[in-house]
């Protein structure tokens, strides 16, 4: 069964990850091997959880901690955990209506919480059945530099080309994120965007088998049918 706590965090109590305000709602996702959950962003700072309470700056999914948020209000968030082998996979998929036309940016933190885990490497993915879009993701690490992101995507069926992954530095603990989707000239039905961030406790360093971040976060975008059909409830 999911739990959520959820806790007002003083401006030093997530020193590590960085509360993003003095008195911030953050939703803690806690559960045996599901730490899930879906928020609609009422502001570009803030959102709501489907059942749960408003006013939330921040998501802690395990020892990751999703914050400093960028997006537009009546933006879908969905947060999905996967463990795979010795790696954990913590996958965030935004879904924007506005994709299709504009496109347009997002943008968030993530950070780790815990002393003995750092960040290896992120994938990117997006969701569109017709036509072509362009990704460009930014990423602003605490150590050293990565990325960026950066591919096109062609359906169908769907066709991949240009950097979807990148490695971080041993010791990166947290990552400035900014997702600029761009439609084709053609056209496009893109509607959300998908980062999978890789942590692999026994090695700080990057991973030969990062690519799998790839396939997890093809799999959190699979979950977000569910997510908008609870959304419109």
């Amino acid at each position: 069964m999911k739990k959520h706590f959820y806790v007002l965090a003083t401006a030093s109590a997530f020193a590590l990850g960085g509360a993003t305000a003095a008195n911030a709602i953050v939703v803690d996702l806690t559960a045996a091997t599901d730490f899930s959950g879906t928020f609609v962003a009422t502001s570009s700072s803030t959102l709501v959880e489907i059942g749960g309470p408003a006013g939330v700056t921040g998501v802690q999914q395990q020892d990751k901690l999703f914050d400093h948020f960028a997006f537009t209000a009546g933006d879908l968030i969905q947060f999905t955990f996967n463990h795979v082998g010795t790696q954990d996979f913590h996958t965030i998929t935004i879904d924007n209506p506005t994709f299709s036309t504009v496109g347009g940016s997002v943008g968030y933190t993530v950070s780790v919480t815990s002393p003995l885990a750092v960040l290896d490497s992120v994938s990117g993915a997006v969701v569109q059945t017709q036509g072509s879009v362009h990704v460009l993701t930014t990423l602003t690490p605490n150590v050293g530099a990565a990325g960026p992101l950066d591919f096109n995507v062609t359906a169908p069926p769907p066709v991949y080309t240009g950097t979807t992954v990148a490695n971080f530095a041993p010791g990166t603990t947290s990552v400035g994120v900014v997702d600029t989707l761009t439609p084709g000239l053609g056209g496009s039905t893109v509607s959300a965007v998908s980062n999978s961030f890789v942590e692999t406790l026994a090695s700080p360093g990057p991973v030969p088998g990062a690519g799998l971040g790839g396939m997890v976060a093809l799999l959190g975008l699979g979950l977000l049918a569910r997510a908008r059909g609870l959304a419109a409830r």
